[in-house]
């Protein structure tokens, strides 16, 4: 899937803030709940730093649970959570999961985390007809690479 760890400096265990789209911080409150977004950030020397993860409001599973640790490590992480344990994915069903990254001075609140999570679900939807396109992309690749057309 996806995830970031922070410099050991940035992590709750060093003072920094791990915080998600509902204000719940560290491991123990965002550790398995869903939210659109988690941020990461804390102070290294004299600068203030931090990076979230924007979950893509197409994604399956959205807003999925995260995986979040004291230590740096933070993921959205839907197959952590599958109902009973297990996902079926068809040979040729493709599964597309977006996030978007923002790296930020300051904190979560002076970065504008919140409202560039906003903007994003304006922009980060796609048309249907969008959708299409790339799956039929997608699939031309999946299909090169199993022929071996490219030598993998």
């Amino acid at each position: 899937m996806f995830s970031a760890r922070v410099v050991p400096e940035l992590s709750v265990r060093s003072g920094g803030t791990l915080i998600n789209a509902e204000g719940k911080t560290t491991e123990k409150g965002t550790f398995g709940l869903a939210s659109p977004w988690c941020d990461y950030w804390g102070t290294r020397g004299d600068v203030t730093e931090g990076i979230a993860i924007l979950q893509n409001p197409d994604n399956r599973w959205y807003p999925s649970e995260w995986f979040t640790r004291d230590y740096g490590f933070f993921s959205p992480t839907p197959m952590y959570w599958l109902e009973d344990d297990h996902f079926d994915l068809a040979k040729e069903h493709i599964l597309t999961l977006r996030y978007r990254v923002v790296v930020h001075t300051g904190d979560e609140k002076t970065a504008g985390i919140q409202e560039i999570f906003e903007q994003y679900k304006k922009t980060a939807r796609r048309s249907r007809a969008q959708e299409v396109q790339m799956e039929f992309l997608q699939r031309q690749v999946l299909s090169r690479l199993h022929s071996n057309r490219y030598g993998f």
